[in-house]
């Protein structure tokens, strides 16, 4: 199922990308749909997604 694939946090061991969506292993690469979400959801996602989407969005236009 394409949810809970890139399970996001900041331990490296247990997560694929930290709270901003950010790869812990991959430099320079975002990670910001569903896959990201800790399970499947039992309801649509397509507003979490397009929050967490933004969220990281932001925080990439920081560093730059």
């Amino acid at each position: 199922h394409p949810q809970g694939t890139c399970r996001m946090g900041e331990d490296p061991k247990k997560a694929v990308v930290d709270s901003w969506g950010r790869s812990h292993d991959i430099p320079n690469l975002w990670i910001t749909d569903a896959s990201t979400h800790p399970t499947s959801a039992a309801s649509h996602t397509m507003a979490p997604v397009m929050a967490l989407a933004r969220r990281s969005a932001d925080r990439i236009l920081q560093w730059a």
